[in-house]
């Protein structure tokens, strides 16, 4: 059987999670093997299609190119490595950035132009140049997959592309785990402080918390499904976005005190009909299908010409739901001709 080489660029929470879950599930590597790992701390780290089991000790004694110590010097040896080297599929897996994209955008132009499929969890390019990738991909005969872009690992993008054509009227959703974290914290008498501690803990915080704050992250998100399910050509900055503060949190919530049948999430909103989108502070009731978001947990809630309301949600994702999403991506790649269940 013919195996998969992988080049990841990015070891934090989630790249580490994703090898720990080809750890487990391809030990041997039978199916799927590293290529490289790279990161900001230790450049390129060349594993020389290494089984997914052996990373992590191998890492450890590994730390790449020595010579590359400015994030400059790393983004080059990075980019070097990847025009350069040979392997099968890029999984990105680096910080977001709202304004510029890069470096990501950069990694991924780079393998798609060679004709090398990209999987990526990485918002920034998906959100800002979804379409120019898409058309790069194309050009080269390359795939681009980004399923754990939105609700981490749940099947959003794969789901709607087994349906028959659809017109989008409605997305609605709670996209953003950390200010969910921190609600129910602060609900439950404790400070802002707490939540956001609690929500770093667990490692759902953006790099930058306050692109969790300022509905930044939802707001990508909710570019990305439209851009991606409904072909919308939205921008970042058409997205009406709400900052959410300690004291605009406590407010609200002492405003519901007495009301247990209430719950307060980041809602984000894109109303194809009355061209308006948005992400701000919702006050749901029981009725809502949203008020089953409790903790960390996720919904979507699709709107159809053909179809009434389809619900999808997660229950409390972690690191590890995000890593499936890669996963199941690099599967659904690779499982056209051979099966690699």
């Amino acid at each position: 059987m013919d195996r998969k080489r992988i080049a990841l660029v990015g070891y934090g929470n989630v790249g580490k999670a994703l090898v720990d879950m080809l750890a487990e599930v391809d030990p041997e590597g039978k199916r799927f093997v590293f290529s490289a790992v790279c990161s900001r701390s230790i450049g390129v780290a060349s594993l020389k299609d290494l089984a997914p089991g052996k990373v992590v000790r191998k890492l450890k004694g590994n730390k790449g190119d020595a010579h590359a110590y400015s994030p400059e010097e790393r983004v080059r040896e990075v980019k070097s490595y990847l025009r350069e080297a040979d392997y099968d599929i890029l999984v990105e897996a680096t910080s977001a950035d709202y304004d510029t994209a890069e470096p990501a955008l950069s990694y991924i132009t780079t393998a798609l132009d060679r004709g090398i499929d990209v999987v990526t969890c990485n918002k920034g390019p998906i959100a800002l140049h979804l379409k120019d990738l898409q058309e790069a991909a194309s050009r080269s005969n390359a795939s681009l997959k980004f399923e754990s872009t939105v609700m981490d690992g749940t099947p959003v993008f794969s789901l709607f592309k087994s349906l028959p054509p659809v017109r989008l009227k409605r997305i609605r959703g709670v996209f953003n785990s950390t200010t969910g974290l921190i609600i129910d914290t602060m609900r439950d008498g404790k400070n802002f402080d707490a939540g956001l501690k609690r929500a770093k803990a667990v490692g759902m915080t953006e790099t930058d918390p306050v692109n969790d704050l300022s509905g930044m992250d939802a707001a990508a998100k909710l570019v990305i499904l439209c851009t991606a399910l409904a072909g919308h050509d939205l921008k970042l900055s058409e997205v009406r976005r709400e900052q959410i503060t300690e004291e605009s949190l406590k407010r609200l919530l002492a405003k519901h005190k007495s009301d247990k049948c209430v719950r307060i999430r980041q809602v984000a909103t894109a109303d194809f009909e009355k061209r308006e989108f948005g992400v701000a502070l919702e006050v749901l009731k029981p009725e809502d299908m949203l008020f089953s978001c409790t903790g960390a947990s996720n919904a979507a809630i699709f709107s159809m010409d053909l179809f009434a309301e389809m619900v999808i949600a997660e229950r409390d994702p972690t690191l590890r739901e995000t890593a499936f999403g890669i996963y199941s991506d690099i599967v659904d790649l690779y499982s056209r001709d051979t099966c690699y269940y």
